[in-house]
């Protein structure tokens, strides 16, 4: 698992592009900045799929400000259809979070400070939050991620290159 919220994959099938567009097509419903929690039937993601592509991310009953957002391009090749698909976090948590350690790096030259003066509490503090900072940023996008994948696949019925 890497700790950069950030996955590139195929999907290969032999199905030509437009129809696995089709297919995903049917399990996509429009986007929704507000969702409420009831009723809770709602297709796998929301967005937009059009032919040449789709940008969707997996409809969640709770928050997770580090879902992926899949981004993806049909292709065709002599076996059918290939899909290159990115996820990553929306730009804004991803901002937020780059800030947060930004403070604690200023806050760490302030606690190194300390640290020579013969307390290592406030370095011990700085390091112990920005591990926290980022294994919440992985964790949350990487369990999301691999959700995400499982049902892009189950949808599309295509499988990852190479596995």
């Amino acid at each position: 698992m890497r700790i950069i919220p950030y996955r590139s994959m195929e999907l290969v099938g032999p199905k030509p592009p437009d129809q696995v567009a089709e297919q995903l097509a049917a399990k996509v419903e429009p986007w929704r900045w507000v969702r409420w929690r009831f009723p809770r039937e709602h297709l796998p993601f929301m967005g937009k799929v059009s032919p040449e592509g789709f940008k969707l991310a997996q409809v969640l009953n709770y928050r997770n400000s580090f879902q992926p957002i899949l981004y993806g391009r049909f292709e065709p090749v002599a076996e059918g259809a290939r899909v290159r698909v990115r996820m990553m976090p929306h730009p804004l948590p991803l901002g937020l979070a780059g800030l947060i350690l930004g403070f604690l790096i200023l806050f760490g030259s302030l606690a190194w400070q300390v640290y020579r003066e013969g307390s290592a509490a406030p370095l011990i503090l700085v390091a112990v939050m920005a591990l926290g900072i980022l294994a919440m940023i992985s964790l949350g996008f990487w369990w999301e991620a691999l959700k995400a994948q499982g049902l892009l696949e189950e949808s599309l019925g295509l499988k990852e290159q190479g596995t």
